[in-house]
């Protein structure tokens, strides 16, 4: 609510009219929505865990960091977990997994679980064109194995990072015409810049973009326990006291939707 919400209303606002967007106004949009997504999504598949901990349910990881994945395969590992691997076990595997049309398989796969998230065009050509990603991963991987330079990895990761941002259009836009609109602004002349940013969205998107891989590496159960309880506390009131001020429009989860 703290970091989700916020970012929400400008989301909302860029994909309302995207024809009117500058090109710097598309794509900070476009990151708003991207961070909304995983915050609001993260945040209460993290809560849930939580719950589950005060009833000794021990509930799996769904999200590790995925926008610091150098690959859209390390991606797939790290977002939404669960349903990664219920597509895998009862999808990609069923249809042959590695051993016959790897590639093929991958592509039907991430279709459905496009189709998983709505009946629409969007969602069939977001889900195949994530699969052929992958595939097309699969192939290049293949044939010259990832170097480990970190500088490598930096860059690779950067372009994970955009591609899936710029996938994320078809799957926030209301139809297939307004994705490609948005995709106008976003990549096609005129290119122009709008001078002023909002200062809350600046804030909230580079602070959470900068802050999320740490309080990830905080939420985590077994390191958070090891800190003292006054850490504990102050830590606690400080999120909640964020959540509070922030939380006035009271928007639903994102993923209640699927």
């Amino acid at each position: 609510m703290g970091v989700a919400d916020v970012l929400r209303q400008f989301a909302d606002e860029g994909f309302r009219a995207p024809a009117d967007l500058a090109t710097t106004d598309a794509w900070l949009h476009l990151y708003a929505f991207s961070f909304q997504l995983f915050a609001d999504f993260w945040g209460y598949s993290t809560m849930a865990r939580g719950i589950g901990e005060m009833f000794c349910l021990s509930l799996p990881l769904n999200f590790a960091v995925p926008y610091l994945s150098s690959s859209l395969q390390e991606f797939w590992r790290r977002w939404h977990i669960t349903l990664s691997n219920w597509f895998r076990d009862y999808v990609y595997i069923p249809l042959g997994g590695n051993r016959t049309g790897a590639r093929r398989n991958l592509v039907l796969t991430m279709t459905v679980a496009g189709l998983w998230h709505g009946a629409g065009w969007n969602f069939v050509f977001w889900g195949g064109l994530h699969g052929l990603w992958l595939a097309g991963e699969r192939t290049l991987w293949h044939r010259s194995p990832t170097p480990r330079i970190w500088i490598v990895r930096a860059l690779q990761t950067f372009g994970v990072f955009q591609g899936v941002c710029l996938l994320w259009v078809l799957f926030r836009a209301p139809s297939l015409a307004s994705a490609l609109s948005y995709y106008g602004r976003l990549l096609l002349p005129p290119y122009r810049a709008n001078p002023v940013v909002p200062e809350t969205l600046a804030i909230w998107l580079v602070g959470f973009a900068v802050l999320h891989p740490l309080l990830a590496r905080l939420s985590e159960r077994d390191r958070w326990l090891s800190r003292p309880v006054w850490a504990q506390a102050v830590v606690s009131w400080l999120l909640l006291i964020i959540t509070l001020a922030y939380s006035g429009q009271k928007y639903d989860f994102v993923y209640f939707a699927f």
